[in-house]
């Protein structure tokens, strides 16, 4: 990267947040480590079910396609369709691969300490690995980046659903 390019990405990338904070609370700290930290959008299950529903998402399971429009049909009956529970599983990858597909920008599926609103997090980074993600989430340029970022946006608050992008307190996967 030239100089120019170099001072260009890290003049944009200080418009998105490269860390929490800069003071946490000694409790957030576990062997002098920061906790782990994820910047993204949260979801409930529910609200993923009913999207991909809504956008006509499929699952495929071997050769087998299963469309979540299926769902939405009148006179289903979850009772007489036996993938329904493999669906409701299945919505958060398969709406997470949706939206990563739509905006160019790969998400990570990634899980909150504290649950109780919240069944998962789309991170776009976390605070381990802030400064490379950034980096390389701007090199298609901070425009690009902003229409990516409003795309996953729109798609994470529809039909009055809400959900900002947010620094989260997740479990480390390697716990």
């Amino acid at each position: 990267m030239s100089n120019h390019t170099t001072r260009r990405v890290i003049g944009a990338a200080k418009k998105f947040p490269l860390g929490p904070c800069e003071k946490l609370h000694p409790s957030f700290y576990t062997d002098r480590k920061a906790p782990l930290m994820f910047y993204g959008w949260a979801w409930n299950r529910a609200y993923l079910f009913d999207y991909a529903i809504r956008h006509g998402l499929s699952y495929h399971l071997g050769d087998l396609e299963l469309k979540y429009s299926l769902l939405a049909e009148p006179g289903f009956s979850k009772d007489d369709f036996e993938y329904y529970d493999l669906l409701r599983l299945q919505a958060p990858e398969v709406v997470r691969k949706h939206i990563s597909a739509r905006c160019g920008i790969p998400l990570h599926r990634e899980f909150p300490v504290q649950r109780r609103e919240h069944d998962g997090v789309f991170a776009l980074y976390s605070n381990e690995n802030a400064v490379i993600q950034v980096k390389v989430l701007l090199r298609p340029g901070v425009a690009q980046f902003e229409k990516s970022l409003g795309i996953i946006h729109t798609a994470m608050n529809e039909k009055g659903y809400k959900s900002d992008l947010l620094w989260w307190h997740c479990r480390n996967k390697f716990e």
